[in-house]
């Protein structure tokens, strides 16, 4: 599977792929550009926030405490929040998974008889 998709267009063939860490500062300067060109408030706004500069993360490397505040901060900016909830998801769940199959293969590993050996 791709990290990208092609998107024709009558002008140009537009690329689209998945954010990167590499790509913080430009899209903070597309976002700062825009609250420059429309001449908005730049106090109290995104335009301010120092997460502005860092909106992409990485979540495996985030504790439960970041992601819960990460996930607060993107509700506040109006961003979707939905990456965030499956990943604490995924966070909360492994260790049920590992569980359940820990009792099985228990489970298993006890009811298989063995055979032994009659030439003792």
């Amino acid at each position: 599977m791709a990290n990208y998709v092609l998107l024709p267009h009558k002008f140009v063939d537009m690329i689209l792929r998945k954010i990167e860490p590499k790509d913080n500062v430009q899209i903070a300067k597309v976002i700062r550009d825009v609250f420059d060109e429309l001449d908005a408030p730049k106090v109290g706004t995104a335009y301010a926030d120092p997460i502005l500069d860092s909106l992409f993360s990485n979540l495996s490397s985030q504790n439960l405490y970041k992601l819960k505040v990460m996930m607060n901060d993107y509700k506040n900016l109006g961003y979707s929040t939905l990456e965030i909830k499956a990943y604490i998801y995924k966070i909360i769940s492994y260790p049920f998974y590992l569980a359940i199959m820990a009792l099985i293969g228990s489970i298993l590993m006890y009811s298989v008889k063995s055979n032994r050996s009659k030439t003792i």
